[in-house]
């Protein structure tokens, strides 16, 4: 009974994400949207990474996700504590969810390993870095985000060379922190 509750205890909840570099076989992030999460490459393929805000994000993102798939595949046995689902085939693709964090890795061979390095390298970060905010004086929108480690914004004109600076503001501005986990911005 006692191993049951210590499970209980690991699995799902809210975690701080998956660090988007320094994951080794990991390659360079490509930030995607807010509702997709970010994609690098790994050998003989691709990873896809969302870190949603809540629980029910990740869940929705996993079930979405499973099914861009066409076929749905099969069940995986869960291949480390805390993991709320996981599919595939354990070779060329493995899914899996751990609360809020849910993962896609496609590649030739080996996706089980790259997504239990992903695994292994979840973060606890719940507290999350400091709000981005957006500060407007004398005709300039500036995003202040010490933490970003990737801006992108819809509209707007940006001021060349001066990252988050605008001469007009964006319709919408997302800054993504180094753990994946976006922050959406509206002026």
């Amino acid at each position: 009974m006692i191993p049951l509750l210590v499970g209980a205890a690991l699995a799902a909840g809210v975690h701080g994400g998956i660090p988007v570099r320094g994951v080794p076989g990991i390659g360079e992030p490509s930030f995607q949207t807010p509702a997709t999460g970010w994609t690098a490459a790994v050998e003989g393929g691709w990873v896809r990474v969302y870190v949603g805000p809540t629980e029910a994000a990740g869940e929705d993102w996993y079930g979405r996700t499973l099914q861009t798939l066409g076929v749905p595949p099969a069940e995986l046995a869960p291949f480390a504590p805390g993991i709320d689902a996981a599919h595939g085939d354990g070779d060329a693709l493995v899914a899996f969810r751990d609360g809020n964090v849910a993962v896609l890795v496609r590649t030739s061979t080996g996706a089980r390993a790259v997504a239990e390095a992903l695994h292994a390298a979840i973060v606890e970060d719940t507290a999350g870095p400091k709000a981005p905010t957006i500060r407007a004086s004398a005709g300039t929108w500036e995003v202040d985000a010490p933490s970003a480690v990737h801006i992108s914004f819809t509209g707007g004109r940006g001021v060349p060379f001066k990252r988050g600076v605008f001469t007009e503001p964006p319709r919408q501005i997302v800054v993504w922190d180094a753990l994946g986990r976006a922050t959406v911005l509206t002026p």
